[in-house]
């Protein structure tokens, strides 16, 4: 009786492994889902992003999908370098992007086929480490300041010094990612440092000094762009084109009426602060999708101050 139990479930057993699929089955299987997933990537409309403020209309458009999915499949692709992101236009792997309008417009120069999306609120600030004794910008010489090369934080580097006459140079310090330059920052091994939000309010916060803001000069210096030639199919892209306009000032109109701390989640999640950072941050409005003024685009043209 015991013979015919075990000889029952044996059989069983193998009825169930010749029912289930093959070890060929699975991986076949495998490289389907795998090329499947590569086309719906490919086809998708992909926004490059920073962990900065500027960005918040795109993280909100995304995660709460304030678009038609049958019309737009919205994915965001996120860096922490500005040169990642020049690299994604460059080599079109992303059909939007934000930017600042020194390294967009020398993108341009260079062929890359640039379109304006929408202007954006960022401004950058330049914060001098709170071990120095430095409180003014006259009192940087010798001094290593962080920026980025080619980008709106090396344009307001030249203009800051050219303006101060110091008495002996100071030193420009590339340190292209964001999370690494506020990590130097904060562990004192830089002298001054640009930052826009929500990184600035932190410097703030930490008690470091405020030296200059882009601000004063009353430009907006970044922007967000499209970028032509990342797909093959151009009426695909002119209704995701469309669609991604109409979430993304969705986004700035729901912004502009809850407040910022109302996304403090948001916040915290893509950018790398904490909730007192969020409390602590200023005031801001969003503008809906609109190109940059003439005269923004004027002053930031040549990439050096005059």
């Amino acid at each position: 009786m015991k013979k015919l139990i075990w000889y029952s479930m044996a059989v069983c057993l193998l009825t169930l492994c010749a029912c289930g699929p093959s070890e060929a089955d699975q991986k076949r299987a495998q490289r389907q889902r795998q090329e499947a997933d590569r086309k719906a990537y490919q086809a998708a409309f992909k926004v490059g992003t920073l962990p900065t403020l500027d960005c918040l209309p795109l993280f909100l458009l995304r995660d709460s999908v304030l678009y038609d999915t049958t019309r737009a499949d919205i994915r965001l692709v996120g860096f922490t370098a500005q040169m990642d992101c020049d690299t994604a236009m460059t080599r079109r792997s992303v059909n939007a992007c934000v930017t600042d309008l020194v390294r967009a417009q020398r993108l341009q120069r260079k062929g890359v086929p640039i379109r304006w999306f929408a202007s954006t609120n960022a401004y950058w600030n330049l914060y001098a480490s709170k071990q120095l004794k430095v409180d003014s910008i006259g009192r940087l010489s010798d001094c290593n300041i962080a920026m980025t090369r080619y980008s709106i934080t090396d344009y307001l580097t030249a203009e800051v010094l050219q303006r101060a006459k110091l008495q002996r140079p100071a030193l420009r310090a590339q340190i292209n990612d964001v999370l690494v330059r506020e990590k130097m920052a904060t562990g004192g091994e830089l002298d001054a440092f640009w930052f826009t939000e929500p990184m600035a309010t932190k410097m703030r916060l930490d008690g470091h000094r405020l030296l200059y803001s882009s601000q004063k000069s009353g430009l907006h210096p970044c922007a967000i762009v499209l970028v032509e030639g990342s797909s093959d199919d151009p009426q695909r892209t002119m209704r995701q084109q469309e669609e991604f306009r109409k979430a993304y000032d969705s986004a700035v109109a729901l912004i502009n009426k809850n407040g910022l701390v109302y996304y403090s989640d948001l916040i915290i999640k893509y950018m790398g602060v904490d909730s007192k950072v969020v409390m602590n941050l200023p005031k801001l409005s969003f503008e809906p999708a609109r190109g940059p003024r003439e005269a923004d685009l004027k002053a930031f043209q040549k990439g050096r101050p005059q």
